[in-house]
């Protein structure tokens, strides 16, 4: 009864020490890729900025075709999309939830062409040049972009992405305090069993392999775990951002997982069995 009362314990402290290292390591690798796709984050939200050229209204159809392709084969444009006065009434309805062409008796709307630009020249800078050079096209009436949102948004992404890194770095020290505080728990557990081999004449390095064994595999099955849940997790927001997460970032990242829960882990387990073996007896009541 004995037996099993402590090979239960045993197995209790074991799943709450793998437990405990994969949640560990999962938020810091939600950290890091945040980090590692900070870059492609910022990419993704200016790239849906872009410049609306509202055309004249005696602009013939075939000129404005001509004009798209235009915009489609310059090297700021993304892409394009032609917006008839009917398609911007109908926007527009839906925004308001009302008929304004009932009230009005006509739509006063024009026809416009939707350019998203390219992140490289997503900045205010470069917009105002590109809506300067598009609005001296005779087929435009006036071009305009979201000059005070742009700024809003370049502000905000510089802000977030140092908040981001200091979350990470914080993360990091955070991590390694835990998961050394869980294997310094686990060995606390067998001091005993430490200190018995010591008066037997056990040497220091053959009484620290099964632990540091031990706590590589613990490093190594929660690291797995938590590489398994953050590939779950990029997968899902690749479906919902298509490009947003790359391969490579996710691979480089699973890479960093693995290596670090192994590592802390093993030199959590060096400095805690290592504190047992220089502690005297008296020491080990405490």
């Amino acid at each position: 009864m004995e037996i099993d009362l402590s090979r239960w314990k045993t197995r209790k402290s074991y799943v709450s020490s793998v437990v405990s290292l994969s949640l560990v390591l999962l938020t810091l690798g939600l950290a890091l890729l945040l980090v590692l796709n900070a870059n492609a984050l910022s990419r993704h939200v200016r790239e849906q900025m872009g410049l609306t050229l509202l055309l004249k209204d005696e602009a013939p159809r075939a000129e404005v075709e001509r004009l798209q392709k235009e915009l489609d084969a310059s090297e700021a444009v993304r892409s394009t999309r032609y917006v008839s006065k009917d398609e911007a009434a109908r926007d527009l309805r839906e925004t308001l939830g009302e008929d304004f062409e009932a009230v009005l008796e006509h739509n006063p709307l024009k026809a416009s062409i939707e350019a998203r630009v390219r992140a490289d020249h997503a900045w205010p800078d470069s917009l105002a040049a590109l809506k300067a050079r598009w609005e001296r096209s005779p087929l435009v009436a006036e071009a305009h972009y979201p000059a005070s949102l742009l700024g809003q948004v370049h502000d905000n992404l510089r802000r977030a992405t140092l908040a981001i890194l200091g979350l990470a770095l914080l993360l990091l020290l955070v991590s390694v305090a835990l998961i050394n505080n869980t294997i310094r728990h686990w060995i606390r557990e067998q001091r005993f069993i430490i200190h018995t081999q010591k008066l037997v004449g056990a040497t220091w390095a053959f009484i620290r392999r099964p632990y540091l064994l031990r706590g590589l595999l613990h490093g190594t099955v929660g690291a797995t775990a938590a590489s398994l849940m953050l590939s779950a997790l990029a997968r899902g927001l690749d479906r919902e951002f298509p490009g947003l997460v790359q391969g490579t970032d996710v691979a480089l990242l699973l890479g960093v997982v693995l290596l670090a829960g192994a590592a802390i882990s093993g030199l959590a387990t060096l400095l805690a069995v290592n504190s047992y073996l220089r502690a005297p007896e008296d020491e080990l009541h405490l």
